[in-house]
Order: C-alpha cells, then sequence, then structure tokens
C-alpha cells in the first residue's frame, strides 16, 4: 500500500501543478480579452468533470477482503472507540 499511495501522490501532486499552471495562463489570457467570468466557468466546468472521473477511478479500487468481514454487529459508541484501542493508532495519533 505504501508505494501505491506514495505514486498516487506524486501523480496528484504532479497534475495538480500542471492544471494549475494551464488554468492560470488560460485565465490570464482571457482576462486580457475582459472574458474572465466565461474563464472561470470553463475552470468550474473542468474541475466537475476531473471530479467525476476521480470518482470512477476511486470505484475500480477493491477494498481488502479482512475489511469486508464483520465479526459481530457493533453498536455506534464501541464503534468510535474501538480504532482508539489499537496502539498502532494512538502513535498515529500522537504523530499527527
Amino acid at each position: 500500500r505504501g508505494r501505491f499511495f506514495g505514486t498516487r501522490n506524486m501523480l496528484c501532486g504532479a497534475a495538480g501543478m500542471a492544471t494549475m499552471i494551464i488554468f492560470g495562463n488560460l485565465l490570464d489570457f482571457l482576462k486580457s480579452r475582459d472574458m474572465l467570468p466565461a474563464g472561470f466557468s470553463l475552470v468550474f466546468i473542468f474541475a466537475v468533470i476531473f471530479g467525476l472521473q476521480s470518482v470512477h477511478f476511486l470505484k475500480k479500487i477493491s477494498d481488502p477482503v479482512r475489511w469486508l468481514e464483520s465479526k459481530a454487529p457493533v453498536n455506534f459508541r464501541e464503534g468510535i472507540l474501538l480504532p482508539f484501542k489499537d496502539p498502532i493508532f494512538k502513535k498515529f495519533i500522537i504523530f499527527s
């Protein structure tokens, strides 16, 4: 999982920087032509398209089997307190 998330974060960061440069230049160009509101609309439309595309890709990621198995029903309070009983999670909380 570490390799997956490391690669994903690297690609997301590179895509974010490239997108910011491209759409920033587009807005600068449209500002010089007094079409800035249309430029923001265009940027918003592309953001929605990219967001829907990311949902499509996230749906393709399968969960590990162990997360799908449930031993017994847990009430809400126990479900909230359950992660805090894990020593690794406690270390993560302190680190964060």
